[in-house]
């Protein structure tokens, strides 16, 4: 997003995915992870349980995360700089007030230009749909795919609506056509 408001004539078209940006409230969660010691205590990526939990929160469909999920996601979580990354990640975004400043953009929505897709799963747990809904009001080119049935990863969980709908976008010229 901030590429395509400072940008505009790099990006041809843009495709948020349950994006964040959108919302000025954080959870508590995040928030206490943006610590100096608290966070490095709160994020222990490498515990499964934790891990499944986690990922059971983003789908809609629980039954989806596999034993073989997480223990794909535990090993690249246990990557050298894994950890330092993802508090990294909080920490520019989040304080424990809420999102640091620049973090959200709502603001600046309107100076998005290029044709843009929004897709989001209806029972997204992580970013709610209204904050779709309202960044579809914004954006002035937007348009809005919502999946339902589906939570924080429509890539995985509605790998073929979420596929379809990005090929036909992506594929489509000024006029709409193919």
């Amino acid at each position: 997003m901030a590429m395509a408001i400072k940008f505009p004539e790099k990006i041809d078209k843009l495709v948020l995915v349950d994006s964040g940006g959108l919302m000025d409230k954080v959870p508590l969660l995040y928030r206490l992870c943006s610590l100096p010691l608290l966070g490095g205590l709160m994020v222990r990526p490498t515990i499964k349980p934790l891990v499944r939990r986690r990922m059971k929160e983003a789908f809609y469909d629980s039954y989806l995360v596999t034993d073989e999920m997480v223990d794909r996601d535990c090993q690249l979580l246990k990557m050298p700089g894994a950890k330092r990354a993802m508090l990294s990640m909080i920490r520019n975004g989040v304080s424990l007030k809420g999102p640091n400043d620049g973090v959200v953009i709502l603001d600046k929505l309107h100076l998005i230009k290029s044709p843009t897709l929004l897709i989001h799963g209806a029972q997204d747990k992580v970013i709610p749909v209204a904050q779709a809904h309202n960044a579809r009001k914004l954006i002035p080119t937007a348009k809005l795919k919502v999946i339902e049935e589906c939570g924080h990863c429509p890539y995985i969980e509605k790998a073929s609506k979420f596929n379809e709908a990005v090929i036909e976008f992506l594929g489509a010229n000024e006029s709409g056509s193919r």
